[in-house]
C-alpha cells in the first residue's frame, strides 16, 4: 500500500511540477520588475561615470545586433516578405489598389507590390532607392510637411522602420490619416524604439544595449567618432535622426475615432534589464518605465473609419 501511495505522490508531483515552475518564474519576474521600478522612480539625476569607466568591458561582453543585410538578395527577400504581408491586408481586386509607402528607404517592398499590379507611390526625406525601385513614383521631402495629394487618395498606406525616425510622429500620422480613404488600411511596423535596448541605432559601433543611458551624450559622440558609424549598409557621418518616443507615446496616436485597430502587437527582449540592476545610477531620474526599456517594436494594422470631424 505504501508503494502505491508513493507512486501516486510521484505522479501528482509530475503533474503539478510544471505549474509550480511557472508560478515561481512569475514570482521571480514580478520581484525583478518591482526592483527595477524602484530604481527608475528615483529622482536623483543619472550618473554615468561608472558605466563609462567600464566601457571596454561592456563593449566586449555583447555582440550587438546581427547585420540587417543590404545586399541585393537581402533587399529583395525583405521586400518580398513585407509585400506578402501587405497583399494579405489589401488583396488585389478589379481596380488596382493605390498604395503609399512612407519612409520607403530602399523601396523594394513597393517594387514587389508594383510587380503584382498595385499602383505604388514612394516617399522619403532622401532618395536612396535600390535601382529596381527607381521606376516607381517618388516624392522626396519631410512627411511632416505634407505630401502633394488630395485627401483619401490611397487604399493602403504603410511604413516599415521609419516612425521611430520621423521628427514629428503625430504630424506624420495625421498626414497618413488624411491620405488614407475611409475603409482603407494603414499598416505600421517599426523599431527599435528609442528607450529600448538598441534604440540609439548605434549597434554597428556600440555593441552593448542601452548606450543612450549608460553613457553621456558627449561620451557617445566621442566613441562614435573613434569607432565610426555603420548603418543602412554603409558608413555614415552621423546617427539616423531619432524622435525619442516610447511605446506609450505611439500607442496614443491611433486612439482617435478615425481608426479601428485590426491588430496590434508589441514586443522585445527582457534579458538586457540586468544592466539596470548592474548600473542603477545610470537609469534613475530619467522618467522611464519598465515597458519603455523592454518594448522594442510595434506592429499595428488599422482600418480607416469616418471621424466625427469629417
Amino acid at each position: 500500500m505504501t508503494g502505491k501511495i508513493q507512486n501516486a505522490c510521484k505522479r501528482a508531483a509530475r503533474v503539478l511540477a510544471p505549474g509550480l515552475v511557472a508560478r515561481r518564474r512569475r514570482q521571480r519576474e514580478m520581484h525583478r520588475r518591482r526592483k527595477i521600478e524602484a530604481i527608475l522612480v528615483q529622482s536623483a539625476p543619472p550618473d554615468t561615470r561608472r558605466s563609462e569607466a567600464d566601457f571596454d568591458d561592456l563593449q566586449s561582453r555583447f555582440d550587438g545586433v546581427p547585420e540587417y543585410g543590404f545586399d541585393a538578395r537581402s533587399l529583395w527577400k525583405r521586400g518580398a516578405e513585407r509585400a506578402s504581408t501587405l497583399v494579405d491586408l489589401a488583396p488585389f481586386t478589379d481596380h488596382p489598389a493605390r498604395v503609399l509607402e512612407a519612409g520607403c528607404g530602399d523601396g523594394m517592398t513597393g517594387a514587389v507590390l508594383s510587380s503584382f499590379g498595385y499602383q505604388v507611390t514612394l516617399s522619403d526625406m532622401e532618395d536612396w532607392r535600390d535601382p529596381r525601385a527607381r521606376t516607381l513614383a517618388f516624392i522626396e521631402g519631410l512627411l511632416e510637411a505634407g505630401l502633394p495629394f488630395p485627401d483619401a487618395t490611397f487604399d493602403l498606406v504603410y511604413s516599415f522602420n521609419s516612425f521611430e525616425h520621423f521628427q514629428d510622429p503625430a504630424k506624420c500620422f495625421a498626414e497618413l490619416t488624411r491620405l488614407c480613404r475611409p475603409g482603407g488600411i494603414l499598416h505600421l511596423e517599426f523599431g527599435p524604439l528609442y528607450p529600448s535596448a538598441w534604440g540609439l541605432h548605434a549597434y554597428g559601433s556600440l555593441k552593448m544595449p542601452y548606450p543612450q543611458y549608460l553613457f553621456s551624450n558627449a561620451f557617445v559622440e566621442q566613441k562614435l567618432h573613434e569607432l565610426g558609424i555603420w548603418d543602412l549598409g554603409r558608413r555614415l557621418d552621423k546617427l539616423q535622426p531619432l524622435n525619442g518616443w516610447g511605446v506609450h507615446d505611439f500607442l496614443r496616436l491611433w486612439k482617435a475615432d478615425s481608426w479601428t485597430t485590426v491588430s496590434l502587437c508589441t514586443g522585445g527582449p527582457d534579458e538586457y534589464l540586468t544592466l539596470v540592476e548592474e548600473y542603477p545610477e545610470a537609469f534613475r531620474g530619467r522618467g522611464l518605465s519598465v515597458e519603455d526599456l523592454m518594448i522594442q517594436w510595434i506592429r499595428a494594422t488599422l482600418r480607416r473609419t469616418k471621424g466625427r470631424s469629417e
